[in-house]
């Protein structure tokens, strides 16, 4: 075989041996895009940072355990937990026994995904009937909502099988699951069984939780409440209501009695997920009485059951806590998280959320537990328990107790006042002001006090006293209105009128102690059987006792007509509950100092629009329009104002690729102030495209049409954006395609044009790819060492004092320059020699060495015909110059040794300028005599046969 037969054969099969290796690199290329765009997809539709979570299969019989019967509500070790609800359900279970309780399990095991936007817990079953051992469901739970809540979406994605679907409470709708439904109970139940990988859209309104407006609720509870979430069994109604009689003793309402009971449990009992089990068969009343420690199941139980001692409805809820934050509006729930809590009923409110677990122990257990199993990340969620409770893992951060509000505005809730010291007596005058409850005392008469503080509508419990006792049966009247006559304790209650300042009269009644000496009482008509010798002790006795009695005479004469002036809180507090937004109704609660304002006139910018109920209570319709709104709340001489503010919608358009094109997406965003707005219908260019998701956001596609309008609608409002010239920029995008591949197919015409020279193409420059990555690499390490050898060359010399700093500074400036220059190449080319340059060269610098020879270059590239020269070495571009060109070859071959030996070798500039200047002139002129030729044979031909 020929040397050309062996070359020939060499060049065809390297693209062979290398179109393999070509076609595993495009495929790695074209999955790391396709990764690249799934990945974020499947985040978008819930799959979360771990989609293959998902995928896990499920233990072998996991499908078949609903936990429909006896049991726990899970199927504890199993790891699916809450999700698995029965009808009944015991408390206590321990590890190991029927696969123990799912609320004690620390398994970090990941059982569904949130987006939500805020955090909340989930529910996901309610039992109202407590069976001694255990809760069981004697029907649908109870669902009545009242008043207006505020409105939460979520998505759940369950990672985990499921029978029950987790919501937020109450839920009032489900979108987009399939095979989950909402009982008319309020619980999202599986149709049949819900798989992993099974997502929903939930819609909640959840109950008012402010302790302003749950305080003034009374009991005036719905029949079928009362009667089904109080019931007990009576040997437990007869253990536990003495005792919680004593631990709520002097509560004013449910709200009090319930965070009274509240606080004892979290106060007197420890958490423990070790606890024995109860040794009775009465789990509450084993654990009130007698146990020192448990877990949530034991703390719900108890105060569902001392609540309902008490006569208040409340019932045994089961669900998840908030879990762990992974993202914006993001929360993985796990097994751990597995937790009971109660729901209290409120008049005129429905049920609420009350969590008596000490919280900051049970995050520190979970905390634990996720750190031991290695997961990643921090686990430092904040929870809200009950109403008014923040709570976190770190022991004592951002906690508050029950019912105070919040930590940072402590003391709202009411309680005793205690007695306030006797002020300024009444003058002809009048009376002096003195701080709200307290009296102005007079020189004389009955002290007279008050329980707590004078507020109108309150309930108050007066105390008449004579130095140091009760004064009974006085009568005491508020404002002239006769409440009734004091007991033998000296106390009678009543209700506060609304006046700015309350007068209290007692008139008559005598001290328990009358005719009684320091010792007691003697009968002077009973028969006496005295010791012999005790005639002067009985006379000294009966002498004391007229004196008491002549005293305790003249202090009732003198107290008969004792008066007392308190001044009166008259400024109302307005809270306002649901979503405030234009168009939306929310719930205005009018209170002093915890007692409701009923009867009072509500208004909305002066316009009357509604009065309050007997619990102090009334639905507002908020206006229309954004801005800022005034509520006032009047009942003379109460008086209350707030103002809300309403924000304006906005909406938001934003193109998903570098410019908006038609048929393209954008992400619609929708925004109420700071507040993403959930479930908001898009509409683009009148048409519906959905609704806006839980982070407020919708992908839609641009029309074909010269601008698009996006319009947003929302609590009454709308809001639209145009997104500008998405056709025209298209049909430009359109156009300079067709433009590119104009080009290229006129290039590809004016050239043979080989299909199957493609392929030999890409593996060509694939390995011209390789071999100048390669060049650049060892190039650039080898001009790294030069430097790095001549840097040293320069310190070496300053050290030996052979240069000054000045010399090195301008040789630093010096090279500088020359990197400068040689970035601006157009730059550079103006400034070397011309044309008509000299052969001595003799007065060129290194510098304008350099720019001569590569000008000269240039100019020999630009008789070249080679449509890409800068992917051709020196080398090919002279052997192409000679043969397709019919340049001189030995001119060309001088330019081409010179431009290798300055730009690639050691040679000086200096030395190359002559005989590459000589070199490109011989070329030129070659060129220019060629040119002549030419033109004379076109004169030649123009010239004709026959004119000689």
């Amino acid at each position: 075989m020929s040397d050309a037969d062996e070359r020939f054969d060499f060049d065809e099969a390297a693209p062979t041996r290398e179109y393999g290796v070509a076609a595993l690199a495009v495929a790695c290329v074209v999955a790391a895009i396709l990764a690249t765009a799934l990945i974020p997809a499947a985040a978008s539709v819930g799959l979360g940072d771990a989609p293959a979570e998902s995928l896990i299969p499920l233990p072998a019989g996991a499908e078949n355990r609903s936990g429909d019967g006896a049991g726990p509500p899970g199927a504890g070790a199993s790891g699916f937990g809450a999700l698995n609800v029965g009808n009944s359900t015991t408390v206590g279970e321990p590890i190991g026994e029927s696969g123990g309780s799912p609320f004690r399990s620390q398994d970090t095991e990941v059982h569904f995904r949130v987006r939500s936007q805020e955090s909340n817990y989930w529910r996901t079953g309610a039992y109202d009937t407590y069976t001694g051992s255990g809760w069981s469901r004697s029907e649908p739970s109870d669902a009545t909502a009242p008043v207006q809540g505020e409105e939460t979406r979520y998505r759940v994605d369950l990672v985990q099988s499921a029978s029950a679907a987790p919501t937020v409470w109450r839920p009032t709708g489900l979108e987009r699951g399939e095979g989950v439904s909402l009982t008319d109970g309020g619980l999202a139940r599986a149709d049949d069984r819900l798989a992993a990988g099974a997502s929903y859209v939930g819609v909640s309104r959840k109950p008012p939780r402010d302790p302003a407006v749950l305080r003034p609720s009374g009991r005036d509870y719905p029949d079928e409440v009362e009667e089904r979430y109080t019931r007990l069994p009576p040997s437990t109604a007869v253990s536990l209501r003495p005792f919680t009689n004593n631990v709520t003793e002097g509560a004013e309402n449910p709200y009090e009695t319930a965070t009274r009971i509240e606080e004892w449990l979290e106060t007197n009992k420890e958490y423990s997920l070790n606890a024995s089990r109860p040794s009775g068969d009465n789990v509450a009343r084993e654990f009130v009485t007698r146990m020192d420690a448990g877990y949530c199941e034991h703390f719900a139980t108890g105060m569902v059951t001392m609540l309902r001692s008490q006569d208040i409805p409340a019932r045994y809820v089961v669900g998840y806590s908030t879990g762990r934050q992974v993202g914006a509006n993001t929360f993985q729930v796990r097994a751990m998280n597995a937790h009971a809590w109660v729901e209290v009923y409120f008049a005129d409110v429905g049920w609420v959320r009350f969590d008596p677990t000490p919280g900051a122990e049970r995050l520190r257990a979970e905390q634990s537990a996720y750190e031991e199993s290695g997961a990643p990340g921090q686990y430092a969620p904040q929870e809200e328990g009950s109403p008014g409770e923040t709570f976190s893992a770190e022991s004592g951060e951002n906690a508050t107790v029950p019912g105070t509000g919040t930590a940072t505005d402590p003391g709202t809730q009411p309680g005793p006042v205690a007695t306030p010291a006797p002020s300024t007596p009444v003058t002809p005058s009048g009376p002096v002001e003195t701080p709200a409850g307290e009296p102005d005392e007079p020189t004389s008469g009955y002290d007279v006090s008050l329980n707590r503080t004078a507020a109108p509508g309150a309930t108050v419990e007066v105390t008449v006293e004579a130095g140091a006792q009760p004064v009974a049966g006085a009568t005491v009247a508020l404002d002239g209105e006769p409440i009734g006559q004091t007991g033998r304790d000296g106390t009678v209650t009543g209700r506060v009128p609304f006046v700015e300042n309350l007068t209290v009269t007692v008139s008559g009644g005598t001290t328990t102690g009358s005719g009684v000496a320091a010792g007691g009482s003697l009968d002077r008509d009973a028969p006496q059987s005295l010791p012999a010798g005790s005639g002067g002790w009985l006379a000294d006795r009966r002498r004391t006792e007229a004196s008491n009695r002549e005293s305790s005479d003249a202090l009732d004469r003198q107290a008969a007509n004792t008066s007392r002036s308190f001044d009166v809180a008259t400024n109302a507090t307005l809270s306002v509950s649901g979503d405030v937004r234009t168009g939306a109704t929310v719930l205005v609660t009018a209170t002093v100092d915890g007692v409701a304002v009923p009867n009072a006139t509500v208004t909305v910018d002066g316009e009357s629009v509604a009065r309050t109920s007997a619990a102090g209570r009334a639905n507002v319709a908020l206006p229309d329009s954004p801005g800022n709104v005034t509520l006032r709340v009047v009942r003379d001489p109460v008086i209350g104002e707030r103002t809300l503010e309403l924000d304006g919608l906005t909406v938001g358009a934003d193109p998903l690729w570098p410019l908006p094109l038609a048929g393209t997406p954008v992400e619609v965003t929708a925004r109420l102030g700071n507040e993403s707005v959930a479930g908001a219908p898009v509409r683009v260019d009148g048409e519906l495209v959905g609704t806006t998701g839980v982070d407020g956001t919708l992908t839609a596609t641009l029309p074909f049409a010269s601008s698009a309008s996006v319009a947003v609608a929302a609590s009454g409002q709308t809001a639209r954006t145009t997104v500008a010239n998405p056709l025209v920029n298209a049909a430009a995008v359109a156009l300079a395609t067709v433009a590119l591949v104009a080009l290229a197919a006129a290039g590809v015409a004016r050239r043979s044009f080989d299909p199957r020279a493609v392929t030999r193409r890409i593996a060509a420059g694939v390995r011209a790819l390789a071999r100048w990555t390669v060049r650049g690499f060892v190039g650039g390490a080898v001009a790294a060492a030069a430097r790095l050898r001549a840097t040293l060359a320069h310190l070496r010399g300053l050290v030996a004092g052979e240069r000054s700093p000045a010399e090195l500074l301008a040789a630093l400036g010096a090279w500088l320059d020359d990197w400068s220059r040689r970035l601006r190449p157009s730059a550079s080319a103006g400034s070397g020699s011309t044309r008509g340059s000299t052969a001595g060269g003799t007065g060129h610098d290194a510098d304008d060495a350099h720019l001569t020879i590569r000008e000269a270059w240039g100019r020999f590239l630009g008789h070249v015909s080679v449509r890409r020269p800068w992917t051709k070495t020196p080398g090919q571009l002279a052997d192409h110059a000679v043969t397709a060109d019919s340049l001189p070859a030995e001119a060309v071959a001088t330019l081409r040794d010179e431009f290798r030996a300055v730009e690639y070798g050691p040679r000086s500039p200096d030395e190359s300028v002559p005989a590459v200047e000589g070199a490109i002139e011989r070329i030129e002129s070659t060129l220019d005599a060629t040119e002549d030729d030419r033109d004379d044979a076109d004169d030649a031909g123009d010239e004709g046969p026959g004119e000689n």
